[in-house]
C-alpha cells in the first residue's frame, strides 16, 4: 500500500482499530477484508466530474465541500476510464494507488456530460468506425449509417446514439466532418469541440429571437428615465459588434457625475423562456481571433439590444455622483433609454488624449478629456485602498484573408481602455452596494485571498531575485499592490507579475459576498455585460424586481444553481480560448522550423524552461534533456535550472537566443532548442 516504513508501526495500529471498530475483518493469510454485509461502498464513495488524460488515464475532481483541497483529485487509472467521457459525472470509491497516492475505482456513471465528440474516420472493408479524439473519450466509436460520407483520415463530429456498457461499445452517427487532418481551420473546430461549448442555437431559441421586435416601441419607453438628450457614447474595439455599455460624464461644482447604461436585456429575455434557458446552458460567450461564439442569436445581441448610435435602446442606468478626489457618494438605479450619440474606438479616444485629431471624437474632445479626469481620480483611488493591477499584455493576432495568423503582436493597454476598465468597475460596486443597502439577494463576483504557502513560496522566490517583500501575515491586497508599484520598470517586473497572478485565486460567482480580493472590494458584482455573461443578466432581472418593489424573483437555491453553472462555464470558455490562441500561436511558427529568435525565460520546471520570444508573443519550451552540456537541477524555491558542474543557469527574465526546433499544432505547444544565454548564479544558491 505504499506505506513508509517510519509509518508502518503506526498504520498498524490503525488496522487494528478499524478491526475493533468493525469495519474491517481478518482475511486469509496476512491480509484483511471489507464485510460486504456489514460495509457498503457507497458510505466511502464520492461523486465528480472527470477530466481524461491523453495518455489514457484521468483525474476525478471530487464535489465534497468538506473535503480539503490539499487532498487533490482522485487518479484513475486507464482500466477505469474505458467506458467513460472526458467530463462525465462519476461515482467512485477512493482506494490505495501507486506511490502513496489516493486513487479511485468507478461504481457508477451519473451523468453524461458529451453529446458528440470528434475523432478520425476509419473505413475497413465493411466495418467503419471513429477513432475520438484521446482527451476525449479512448475506445473506437461504432457508426450507424448517416447522410453525411466522409473520406477515411477525415476528421468528423459523431453524435453518441449508445453509450458504452460493458462489452457493448459505444455507437454514433456521423453528423459533420471538420476537415482533413492538420489543417489549421480543422484543428481549431477540434479544439472548440473538445471543450464542449455549444455552436448551434436550438429552432425554439431561434424563433424566439425571429419575433423580436427590430425597432424600441412607445410602449417600451413608457415610464422609464429619458436620456436620448444626454451625451452618451459608446468605447469599443475596432472589430467589436455588440456594444452592451454607453457612458457619459459631465462636471458638477463639487464633483463628476458618471452615467452608466447597460442594455436591458432581461426585457427581451424573459425568465424560462426558451432564450434565457440557452444563456443559462452557454453562460457567457466565448472569444477567438477569427469568430465569436455568442451567448444569445444575433438578431437580439448586435440587433435590438445592441447601443447602436442614434437608435433608441432600453438600458438599465446606473448614476453615479464622485466628489472632487473621486469618492462615490450617491448612485441612482433607473430604467432607461437612450441614443447613443457616437461608436468610439479605443484607438480613436487614446488619439485624442494625445492631441491628435479622430473622426467622429475629436468634436467631443472636452467630453474625452473629462472620461479621463474622472477615470484618473477613481484610478487612484482604487489603487489607494490596495486594488491589484498587474496590466500584463494580451495577444493580437492579425489574421491574412485565408483565416491562417500573419503576426501575433503585444496588444498593450492604453487609457481609452482604462476610462472604461474603472467605470465599468464604479458601476458593478454601486449595483452591488446597492442590492446589499436594500437587503435584496444578488449573484456576486467574489475573489479569496491566496492561499498562505503559495504567497510564501512566491515571497522566497522574489527574494533568490533581490527583492525582501513585506507582505504580513494575511498578505493583505494592499501590500502586494505596494510591492507592484515598488517594482515597476525593474528588469524582473515581468516575472515577479507572471508569477505573483498565478498564485491568485480565481475569481468565481456566488449567491454569498464575500468580497472581491484583487479588487480591494468589499462588494462587487457584474452588471455591465448582460449580452455576453449570463449572470449579468440574472442580476438585472433582480435589479428591475427590486426597481418595481416586486418579489425576489429567485429563491437562495436557484441563484446558488446560477452561480455554480455560471463559473463553471466561465472556466470552460477561458480554457477554450487559451487551447485556440496556443494553436494558432504554434501554426505561426510551424513553418519557421529552423530560423533563430530572440526571447527571455518566462517560466522553469523540472523539466526545462519556457521562452517568451521578443518579435512575437508565442511562448515555447525548451527541454532540460535537451541541454546537453551539463546536468542541470531544479531549484523550487527560486524557479531557477542550475548545471551541476558549469553553474550556469536559467531563471525568469534571463535573455535567450533560441531556434525553433519542433511545431506540435494540434496540441498547441513549440519546442525550441537553446542557441546561446544563461547566466552564473548571482547571491548563493
Amino acid at each position: 500500500m505504499g506505506v513508509p516504513s517510519k509509518e508502518r508501526t503506526r498504520f498498524r495500529h490503525f488496522l487494528k482499530e478499524l478491526v475493533r471498530e468493525g469495519l474491517l475483518h481478518p482475511a486469509k493469510g496476512r491480509g484483511f477484508r471489507l464485510d460486504r454485509e456489514s460495509t457498503d461502498q457507497d458510505q466511502w464513495a464520492v461523486e465528480g466530474v472527470v477530466r481524461r488524460h491523453r495518455a489514457g488515464y484521468g483525474f476525478l475532481a471530487v464535489e465534497a465541500p468538506e473535503r480539503d483541497e490539499s487532498e487533490g483529485d482522485l487518479f484513475l487509472p486507464a482500466r477505469e476510464m474505458r467506458d467513460i467521457f472526458d467530463g462525465d459525472r462519476v461515482r467512485a470509491v477512493p482506494v490505495p494507488g501507486r506511490y502513496g497516492r489516493l486513487a479511485g475505482r468507478v461504481l457508477r456513471i451519473l451523468e453524461r456530460a458529451r453529446p458528440s465528440v470528434t475523432g478520425i474516420y476509419e473505413k475497413m472493408g465493411m466495418r467503419e468506425q471513429v477513432i475520438p479524439d484521446p482527451s476525449l473519450f479512448g475506445e473506437p466509436i461504432e457508426l450507424l449509417p448517416g447522410a453525411v460520407e466522409p473520406r477515411p483520415g477525415e476528421t468528423v463530429e459523431v453524435e453518441i446514439r449508445r453509450y458504452p456498457e460493458g462489452r457493448s461499445p459505444a455507437v454514433g452517427r456521423i453528423v459533420e466532418i471538420l476537415g482533413a487532418p492538420g489543417e489549421l481551420g480543422t484543428i481549431l473546430e477540434t479544439v472548440i469541440r473538445r471543450h464542449g461549448l455549444r455552436r448551434r442555437f436550438p429552432d425554439d431559441v431561434l424563433e424566439e429571437a425571429a419575433m423580436l421586435p427590430a425597432a424600441v416601441s412607445d410602449a417600451d419607453r413608457q415610464g422609464r428615465v429619458d436620456l436620448r438628450e444626454t451625451p452618451t457614447f459608446t468605447i469599443d474595439g475596432e472589430d467589436a459588434r455588440d456594444f452592451d455599455d454607453a457612458v457619459s460624464v459631465r462636471r458638477l461644482d463639487d464633483g463628476y457625475a458618471l452615467q452608466v447604461s447597460i442594455a436591458d436585456v432581461a426585457h427581451y429575455v424573459r425568465r424560462g423562456s426558451p432564450l434565457d434557458v440557452e444563456a443559462f446552458e452557454r453562460g457567457t460567450s466565448a472569444y477567438f481571433p477569427d469568430r465569436v461564439i455568442p451567448m444569445l442569436p444575433e438578431r437580439l445581441s448586435n440587433g435590438i439590444a445592441s447601443l447602436v448610435p442614434g437608435e433608441d435602446r432600453l438600458t438599465l442606468t446606473a448614476e453615479m455622483e464622485f466628489d472632487r478626489e473621486g469618492h462615490r457618494r450617491r448612485t441612482r438605479i433607473s430604467e432607461s433609454v437612450i441614443r447613443s450619440w457616437g461608436r468610439w474606438t479605443y484607438t480613436g479616444v487614446a488619439r485624442v488624449l494625445e492631441g491628435e485629431p479622430a473622426e467622429g471624437i475629436s468634436e467631443h474632445g472636452e467630453h474625452v478629456r473629462r472620461m479621463h479626469e474622472l477615470m484618473t481620480r477613481l484610478r487612484a483611488r482604487r489603487q489607494e485602498r490596495g486594488s491589484l493591477d498587474f496590466d500584463l499584455p494580451e495577444p493580437d493576432i492579425v489574421l491574412d484573408a485565408t483565416g491562417s495568423p500573419e503576426q501575433i503582436l503585444r496588444s498593450e493597454r492604453n487609457d481609452a481602455h482604462r476610462i472604461i476598465e474603472e467605470f465599468m468597475i464604479a458601476a458593478n460596486e454601486a449595483v452591488a452596494d446597492w442590492f446589499v443597502e436594500n437587503k435584496r439577494p444578488t449573484i456576486f463576483r467574489v475573489h479569496a485571498p491566496p492561499e498562505l504557502m503559495k504567497i510564501r513560496a512566491f515571497v522566497e522566490f522574489a527574494r533568490a531575485y533581490g527583492h525582501f517583500p513585506d507582505f504580513g501575515a494575511l498578505a493583505s491586497s494592499k501590500a502586494i499592490a505596494e510591492f507592484l508599484r515598488e517594482i515597476r520598470g525593474m528588469p524582473a517586473e515581468r516575472a515577479l507579475n507572471h508569477l505573483l497572478l498565478r498564485s491568485m485565486m480565481r475569481a468565481q460567482y456566488s449567491e454569498e459576498n464575500t468580497g472581491h480580493y484583487g479588487l480591494a472590494s468589499p462588494r462587487y458584482l457584474h452588471f455591465t455585460s448582460p449580452i455576453r455573461r449570463d449572470p449579468d443578466l440574472v442580476v438585472h432581472r433582480l435589479a428591475k424586481a427590486l426597481l418595481h418593489r416586486e418579489p425576489e424573483p429567485l429563491d437562495r437555491a436557484s441563484l446558488q444553481r446560477i452561480a455554480r453553472q455560471s463559473t463553471e462555464k466561465e472556466t470552460a470558455a477561458a480554457k477554450c480560448e487559451y487551447d485556440v490562441l496556443d494553436v494558432i500561436r504554434a501554426h505561426f511558427l510551424s513553418d519557421k522550423i529552423g530560423e533563430e529568435f530572440e526571447g527571455i525565460v518566462s517560466g522553469v520546471t523540472e523539466d526545462g524552461f519556457f521562452v517568451e520570444l521578443l518579435d512575437v508573443y508565442v511562448e515555447g519550451m525548451v527541454r532540460v534533456q535537451d541541454l546537453r552540456d551539463d546536468w542541470y537541477r531544479f531549484l523550487e524555491e527560486s524557479r531557477t535550472l542550475i548545471g551541476k558542474k558549469s553553474k550556469r543557469r536559467f531563471a525568469i527574465g534571463e535573455p535567450v537566443r533560441v531556434r525553433v526546433q519542433a511545431v506540435h499544432v494540434a496540441l498547441g505547444r513549440v519546442e525550441f532548442a537553446l542557441v546561446r544565454g544563461g547566466g552564473r548564479p548571482k547571491g548563493k544558491h
